[in-house]
């Protein structure tokens, strides 16, 4: 063991993480997820400390890396655990000494997360945006449809982004996932949103291609951006939030929690019961449906 640490002692943590990539990430854990921890690699930890020499990483590094992240406390708390994974990893590995499994001691932020609903009326704006920017050629036809069906069904966005044209099943209505963040998924759709799928090309495997090395298109920040400008839509509004919004139309549509879980993908019904409270006075909906059942002929 002692021979392999020697080995490695000029080795970068860059190349170091590549063979974690290349031997855990990748083949262990789920598409998404290795794509969620590049990003926090690519954008975080490889600028801080990815020319360091491995087994000069201290402490301190990590630290610093954890208090620059501070405004965003949950990425901050991602990158350190999968910093914390990573040294673990190498322990075993015989690359590092004991001293690199210090991230895992660090004290976490606090994650204040606050679920915020945009109304029917915000995503009714968010809906003309997009076919306005459309129409006006601002927007390209593909990622604007991309768009439209993350309102439509209330999908993730990299179960959009990611679509095959094998996983359609237009005559059932439905979109079959082999493997999504649940697992095996179904995503209903309706005739409008096989409408929007048709009217794309049928050019390669996936239904929204771009030259990425993914071979599909991975993000649709700059032109949710443009979307929420052109919709007059203030504050940090996520591409998620679609998600959100789609649960909470649906629930003030009077759908029931168990339907709405159905249609999400949602394999607890805890993770659906968080939507209950958004509903608009339900106590007054529910008079006014039974005052118009007395009353009516």
């Amino acid at each position: 063991m002692s021979n392999i640490i020697a080995r490695l002692t000029n080795k970068t943590v860059k190349f170091c993480f590549k063979l974690f990539f290349d031997e855990y990430i990748n083949i262990h854990l789920k598409k998404q997820t290795a794509r969620s921890y590049f990003s926090f690699w690519k954008n975080h930890i490889r600028p801080h400390i990815g020319d360091k020499i491995i087994n000069q990483v201290v402490l301190s590094d990590i630290e610093g890396l954890h208090l620059k992240l501070k405004s965003t406390p949950t990425t901050a708390n991602r990158v350190l655990s999968l910093l914390s994974k990573f040294f673990s990893w190498c322990k075993k590995k015989g690359f590092v000494s004991d001293h690199l499994s210090l991230p895992s001691n660090l004290v976490r932020y606090q994650e204040n997360r606050v679920l915020r609903f945009l109304s029917q009326k915000q995503m009714r704006d968010i809906w003309e945006a997009i076919a306005r920017l459309e129409n006006l050629g601002k927007l390209n036809p593909i990622p604007a449809a991309a768009l439209k069906l993350l309102i439509l069904t209330g999908a993730r966005k990299n179960e959009i982004l990611a679509l095959r044209w094998s996983d359609l099943d237009l005559d059932n209505s439905r979109i079959t996932l082999k493997e999504s963040k649940t697992g095996f998924k179904t995503i209903y759709l309706s005739q409008q949103a096989i409408d929007i799928i048709n009217s794309l090309n049928k050019s390669g495997d996936f239904i929204f291609p771009s030259k990425s090395a993914s071979g599909h298109l991975f993000d649709l920040q700059w032109q949710w951006n443009s979307v929420l400008k052109e919709a007059n839509l203030p504050g940090r509004w996520r591409i998620h939030d679609l998600r959100h919004g789609f649960a909470s139309t649906a629930v003030n549509s009077g759908g029931s929690l168990s339907f709405i879980g159905f249609l999400l993908g949602h394999k607890r019904a805890s993770t659906t019961e968080r939507y209950a409270h958004v509903a608009e006075n339900p106590a007054q909906a529910l008079l006014d449906k039974v005052c118009q059942i007395i009353t009516s002929k």
